[in-house]
């Protein structure tokens, strides 16, 4: 869901800029299409970018604070990636 102004240019330019370099890193809706080894890489870089608070960046937290992570929310997503990563390299064995 985009906010109201994300129609306006230049603002909807950087956003669509925003969404398109994101989804060239990681694009949940093309996780079926990876194979287990770029499933584990993105695992692995969700991991690395919570660890360093990097997401959600900080840009983005100027216009939305509700969006920042506690650091219980980081841990959880760590552990779900960390869990299910795992769950992947067991499947190739």
């Amino acid at each position: 869901t985009y906010p109201w102004y994300a129609s306006i240019a230049p603002v909807s330019w950087m956003i669509a800029n925003h969404v398109k370099d994101g989804k060239k890193h990681l694009n949940f809706s093309q996780w079926t299409v990876y194979d287990k080894e770029e499933r584990i890489h993105n695992l692995r870089e969700i991991k690395e970018v919570l660890e360093k608070a990097e997401m959600p960046p900080s840009s983005y937290l100027l216009l939305h604070s509700e969006a920042k992570l506690s650091g219980p929310q980081r841990q959880m997503i760590i552990q779900w990636a960390d869990s299910l990563s795992t769950q992947i390299q067991m499947s190739l064995n």
